[in-house]
C-alpha cells in the first residue's frame, strides 16, 4: 500500500506502508527552497491516477508520480479581493493581468486561464489601477507611485506550468 503526504518543510512524499505498518519514503516531491511560508504543503488528494497538493499560499499542484521534478498541471489565483484587472493583446493571443489587495499580480490567458503569478523583483505596491502597453506594464500603487514592469518582468512567472486548454 502507498500513501501521500504533505508538510510544512515544502514536501510532499509517498510512502510505501508494509503489511506490519511500517513506512519508508519511496518518493520526495520538493517544492521550494526558498524562503516564506506560501509553498508549505497544508493538504492532499490521492484518487487514481492523480496526486494533488495544496499549498498554504492557494496553489493546486497535479504531480507526477514517475517524475518527482515535473508538476503536471498548476493552478492559482488571487486569496485577497482583485483591486486592478487589465486586458493585453499580444498577437492573436489576449491576455489579462490582476493584482490584489495583498500585491499579488496574476497572469492570465483568455481561453485557457491562469498563466503564473508575476514573481516579485525589487518592491511591486499593491495595485490600484494597471495598463498594459505596449511590451509594459503600468501600475499605480495605493502609495501613489508609478511603477513600469518591462516585457522581460511579466513574463517571468512563478512557478513555470503547462498552460491548461
Amino acid at each position: 500500500m502507498q500513501v501521500l503526504t504533505v508538510s510544512a518543510d515544502k514536501t510532499a512524499k509517498i510512502w510505501d506502508i508494509s503489511e506490519e505498518g511500517n513506512g519508508k519514503v519511496s518518493t520526495t516531491f520538493q517544492f521550494s527552497d526558498i524562503g516564506g511560508a506560501e509553498d508549505m504543503q497544508v493538504g492532499c488528494l490521492w484518487m487514481g491516477e492523480y496526486l494533488i497538493t495544496v499549498s498554504l499560499g492557494g496553489i493546486i499542484t497535479y504531480l507526477s508520480k514517475t517524475d518527482p521534478n515535473c508538476s503536471l498541471k498548476v493552478i492559482s489565483g488571487h486569496l485577497k479581493s482583485i483591486t486592478a484587472l487589465t486586458v493585453a493583446k499580444l498577437g492573436e493571443s489576449g491576455e489579462l493581468y490582476s493584482s490584489s489587495y495583498d500585491g499579488v499580480i496574476v497572469h492570465w490567458r483568455v481561453g485557457s486561464g491562469y498563466a503564473g503569478r508575476l514573481e516579485k523583483k525589487g518592491t511591486v505596491n499593491r495595485a490600484t489601477h494597471m495598463v498594459a502597453r505596449g511590451d509594459e506594464l503600468l501600475t499605480c500603487g495605493m502609495d501613489n507611485k508609478v511603477t513600469a514592469l518591462p516585457h522581460v518582468y511579466i513574463y517571468s512567472v512563478v512557478p513555470n506550468i503547462e498552460h491548461l486548454v
